[in-house]
């Protein structure tokens, strides 16, 4: 009893607990950036998409003397998450790339800048799946107690559950919603949109970012893994595609 009313009676637990509502991100600094005459930009993390080395920049970059206030986001939050006219910006990855290294990087206990332990669902699929091509054979199995621990691995293992609707909704809402979003790079031309997101929101060219916590930039990928991604989310390509032509518009420079 005593250790929990001291716990819970701590001045860091409520901090801690106020700073996972993210009511300050939200709500607190984008009024009194308004205030003060500045935009607000949220960043969404997009798993295995060069979201480490992206946060990482823009921490190591972003001063007070910014017109514009860049907010990073964690893995949960996605555009239905934000304020209805917020700006976003994001970085994305082909669907196989992104999927098969969410595989290999949970396999790996998120090794070499994360650690995290296995549950005992994800114990069982790494077991018998040692990389993601023996998990996209094991969906099409004729071992029925196979394929279903397979499909299992979707929802089990985190960087498989979340596609790209968990960050940009369905169809529907991505197309009313586009605009919202005023830049996009990918992590296969990291370097370079790395530099123009610089331009755009640092005022001009600024160090290199930093390569974390990415196994492969880039990775040979197989015809099957595309058709076993679409069985579990059909519109996970037209999401991408989507977002491929967006950022071809924002490269023209009609940011609208």
């Amino acid at each position: 009893m005593i250790q929990f009313l001291s716990r819970n009676l701590s001045t860091t637990t409520w901090i801690n607990r106020f700073k996972r509502t993210y009511i300050s991100e939200l709500y607190l600094i984008p009024f009194f950036t308004r205030l003060r005459g500045k935009e607000v930009l949220y960043v969404l993390h997009v798993n295995k998409a060069a979201g480490t080395s992206l946060f990482r920049g823009i921490t190591e970059n972003q001063t007070s003397f910014l017109k514009t206030r860049l907010l990073c986001m964690p893995h949960r939050f996605g555009l239905h998450n934000l304020p209805k006219k917020a700006r976003v910006a994001l970085f994305i990855r082909s669907p196989e790339a992104r999927f098969a290294s969410g595989f290999e990087n949970t396999r790996e206990k998120g090794c070499p800048h994360y650690s995290i332990e296995w549950s005992k669902e994800e114990a069982a699929i790494f077991e018998q799946f040692k990389n993601f091509d023996e998990l996209v054979l094991g969906m099409s199995s004729c071992n029925q107690k196979l394929q279903d621990l397979a499909y299992s691995a979707w929802d089990e293992i985190t960087h498989l559950k979340l596609s790209y609707a968990h960050y940009v909704g369905d169809l529907n809402f991505l197309s009313e919603n586009l605009h919202r979003i005023t830049f996009i790079g990918e992590q296969e031309t990291f370097d370079s949109d790395w530099a123009a997101f610089c331009n755009c929101f640092f005022d001009g060219p600024k160090s290199k970012a930093r390569k974390l916590n990415a196994l492969q930039a880039s990775r040979p990928t197989k015809p099957e893994w595309k058709n076993a991604i679409q069985k579990v989310y059909p519109d996970e390509y037209k999401l991408y595609q989507m977002l491929k032509e967006r950022k071809l518009h924002l490269m023209g420079g009609n940011q609208n």
